[in-house]
């Protein structure tokens, strides 16, 4: 099953939203909720510890209501952990990054830590898509001088195999916090990359929505 975490951080286009919960089950976190509701997107789950949702007591079924008062861990821990525990084949989570520095630090963390090699978890942005790969070749696809870029999560080496981006090669190039490869891009429409160890890809856009938003 499909599934669209929501989260109470800034706002993408509703274009987006809708493009990314086609064939989804939505998530809403929290204050979430209110803010889907103006744009008249009704989720299936509200989630979280209630402390920024205006009047939890307004929800009814079909909407179900999720309690999830741990304080250590994030309402986004808490769905994605949910999601994994209800049959998620993927799980693509809108409105985490932006606003609050710390709350976008913990969901990149988030993504590194609720890796699994049976769900593929994508966080999207306006502009990009993020994922982890783990020990794997992988495809990236998009129009020529799409921006990308691969970070150790929290240590990877990467192996250009096609020469499809702009920089990196077929020998390995590591990646850990000390480096990096960042305003990377495709110079085909697709790159095959290998990838061992554990690795952050920041990716072309994968909605049509962000495209048309990036080009804004």
């Amino acid at each position: 099953m499909k599934y669209l975490i929501i989260a109470n951080g800034p706002f993408p286009p509703k274009s987006l939203i809708l493009e990314a919960a086609q064939d989804a089950k939505i998530i809403a976190l929290d204050g979430a909720y209110d803010k889907l509701l103006n744009l008249n997107i009704q989720p299936h789950i509200v989630l979280g510890d209630f402390d920024s949702l205006k009047n939890p007591l307004s929800i009814q079924p079909p909407c179900e209501l999720i309690s999830a008062p741990d304080q250590n861990k994030t309402d986004l821990d808490k769905a994605v952990t949910y999601a994994l525990n209800h049959n998620a084949s993927s799980i693509h989570i809108t409105s985490a990054i932006g606003g609050r520095l710390d709350h976008t630090q913990a969901t990149l963390y988030l993504l590194q830590n609720a890796y699994t090699p049976h769900c593929r978890i994508y966080l999207h942005t306006e502009y990009h898509s993020a994922w982890i790969a783990c020990n794997e070749e992988i495809i990236i696809r998009g129009k020529i001088n799409d921006y990308c870029g691969f970070f150790g999560a929290p240590l990877a080496t990467m192996s250009v195999k096609n020469a499809g981006l702009a920089y990196g090669g077929p020998e390995p190039f590591t990646l850990s916090s000390e480096q990096y490869s960042t305003s990377n891009h495709l110079i085909l429409e697709e790159a095959i990359i290998e990838i061992q160890g554990k690795a952050l890809i920041v990716h072309p856009p994968m909605l049509e929505s962000q495209r048309i938003f990036s080009a804004k």
